[in-house]
């Protein structure tokens, strides 16, 4: 999710874009021979988006009747929500080599996860009473020819994605390593139609497909006490020329740290935090004139650090 503070520059544009997904994953897996493992799994997901931005309604005032009613209509604004939700399935595999006693090489692939998102579009527009006379007629032209509320339906597809990892121990110290590959560029564009097939919105996303390689260790301080830590760079499938508000995201380097407490046989708690240096990422849009007419020309640098902190507790018995 992003979110932005109302009344910014760029609120034409974007205000909170958020996408939620729910996924139910039963899983079997069979040991086919002593050094070999496979494991299948079935993935039943939910998603739920949800998307708002101002609208410059003094433009599209504007953009309906002319220039002549700019000094009738300034600085009006209204509102846009989309929401919309869909079911859908996928599968996974894993597959686990013991090459000998100290070392193993997994694989991994999820599958593309296809959804049709259905919901409506809501706008909170002026209502024409309080508009000067000389344009009641005309907004009201406005908030039932382009700014009224519908249902919609927008094609999303979830990438698929591929591991491949490898673990070796040495002593106390385990070494790890890990190469993921998502297919990001099943995502072109964000496009929203209406139910009766007019375009309601449509942003070219035009996301590239991209790596994320990492490396880790554990050490093993004694019965009681293991120590983690790791680095990993992870590849953005923004393009700079198409980075919009609604996802200003960039390349980024990780460093972790944490650790394990074995209390007793029973309980342990695991520990750790994750710094994320997230590149510099630049953003000028929309590049189109009549694009800048209508939702404003952000032009400017995201700049972005990240904590993560996390705990877990385990009881077995």
């Amino acid at each position: 999710m992003t979110e932005y503070e109302a009344g910014w520059a760029g609120r034409f544009q974007a205000l909170k874009s958020s996408i939620k997904t729910y996924n139910l994953n039963p899983a079997f897996s069979w040991k086919a021979a002593p050094e070999f493992a496979v494991g299948l799994g079935l993935n039943l997901q939910r998603l739920e988006g949800e998307f708002t931005n101002q609208v410059n309604y003094s433009g599209a005032l504007i953009s309906a009747g002319g220039a002549g009613v700019a000094p009738l209509t300034p600085n009006l604004e209204s509102s846009a929500l989309i929401k919309g939700a869909d079911n859908s399935t996928g599968w996974n595999i894993g597959l686990l080599w013991d090459l000998d006693a100290n070392t193993r090489l997994g694989f991994g692939y999820r599958s593309r996860v296809n959804y049709t998102l259905t919901g409506n579009v809501t706008f909170t527009n002026p209502a024409p009473s309080s508009l000067p006379a000389a344009v009641q007629g005309l907004a009201t032209a406005v908030n039932a020819g382009a700014l009224y509320n519908s249902g919609i339906s927008s094609d999303v597809k979830i990438p698929e994605i591929a591991n491949l990892s490898f673990f070796r121990t040495m002593g106390s110290w385990d070494l790890m390593a890990d190469a993921q590959w998502t297919r990001w560029s099943s995502i072109q564009s964000l496009t929203f139609m209406r139910d009766s097939g007019k375009l309601l919105q449509s942003t070219p996303e035009n996301f590239k497909d991209v790596w994320k390689l990492a490396l880790g260790f554990n050490y093993r301080q004694n019965d009681q006490w293991m120590w983690r830590g790791g680095l990993a760079y992870d590849q953005s499938p923004v393009q700079s020329a198409y980075r919009t508000p609604r996802l200003p995201d960039a390349d980024r380097t990780w460093l972790a740290g944490g650790g394990q407490y074995k209390m007793n046989h029973g309980f342990k708690f695991d520990f750790g935090a994750a710094y994320l240096w997230v590149k510099d990422g630049s953003v000028n849009t929309p590049a189109d004139a009549a694009g800048q007419a209508a939702y404003g020309l952000l032009n400017g640098k995201y700049i972005g650090r990240t904590w993560i902190l996390s705990g877990q507790g385990t009881w077995s018995f």
